[in-house]
C-alpha cells in the first residue's frame, strides 16, 4: 500500500530494534496476537475509506503490564499531529462528545488509558469503531459530518460493561491478551523515553 504519511526517519529493511521486541514480546507473549495487533497498527496507514475495518483494538490486562509503554511508543512515532488520545466516554458520551469528535480531523489512531464504568453499547459506539460518519462540532462552529475516523486502541485492566449481547457487538472487539505484570525491581520508569529516540542502540 502507498501512503502520504511521511515519518522523519530514514528506512532500513532488515533493521530490528532488540529493546522494543524484548518489550512488546514480554508485553504480549502469545505469537499470533502479536502478530494481530501488529497488523491493526499498520491498518494506521490505510486510506480507510478504501477498506472495512471494523474493529477497537483492547490491549487487556492487570495494570503495569507494558500496555501503556508500547502504545505510547507506537504514538510517538506519529507524533500528536496524527495520534488523539480520547477515552470512549469523551467520545461518546460527555456533554462536549461532538467538540472532541472534531479533534478527530486528521488523526490516524486514537489511543486512550481510560475507560469508565459506563455501558458502552448501540449505535453509536458500532458507528464509531465501524468508521462510519459521526455528527461533530468545533466551538462556536457549525455542526459538520466526521467521515474519517481514526482506529480506536485501549488499553484496559477489564472489558467495560455492555448490555448488548448481539454478534455485531463482539465481532468488533480486538482482544489482545497482556498476561505479564512488571515486578517493582525490573520497573524502568525511562522506558517510555528510550523508545521513543530515533534509534536505540
Amino acid at each position: 500500500f502507498r501512503t502520504d504519511i511521511i515519518l522523519d526517519f530514514d528506512y532500513k529493511p532488515g533493521y530490528e530494534n532488540n529493546l522494543w521486541n524484548n518489550i512488546i514480546i514480554s508485553t504480549i507473549p502469545d505469537n499470533d496476537s502479536r502478530k494481530t495487533f501488529q497488523m491493526f497498527c499498520g491498518a494506521f496507514l490505510i486510506n480507510r475509506k478504501n477498506f472495512s475495518i471494523e474493529y477497537i483494538c483492547y490491549l487487556l490486562g492487570s495494570g503495569r503490564n507494558g500496555k501503556s509503554v508500547i502504545t505510547g511508543a507506537i504514538a510517538n512515532v506519529f507524533g500528536e499531529n496524527l495520534v488523539s488520545s480520547f477515552s470512549l466516554q469523551e467520545l461518546l458520551y460527555d456533554n462536549d462528545k461532538t467538540y472532541n469528535r472534531a479533534s478527530l480531523v486528521g488523526k490516524i489512531a486514537n489511543f486512550s488509558d481510560d475507560v469508565s464504568k459506563k455501558d458502552y453499547s448501540g449505535g453509536a459506539y458500532k458507528q464509531l469503531i465501524s468508521g462510519h460518519k459521526m455528527t461533530a462540532r468545533h466551538p462556536y462552529g457549525r455542526p459538520f459530518d466526521l467521515v474519517e475516523i481514526p482506529y480506536l486502541v485501549c488499553c484496559v485492566n477489564e472489558m467495560p460493561p455492555t448490555t448488548d449481547d448481539t454478534p455485531g457487538h463482539y465481532r468488533r472487539m480486538l482482544l489482545i491478551s497482556c498476561p505479564n505484570q512488571v515486578s517493582d525491581k525490573d520497573a524502568d520508569e525511562s522506558l517510555p523515553a528510550k523508545l521513543s529516540t530515533k534509534e536505540v542502540k
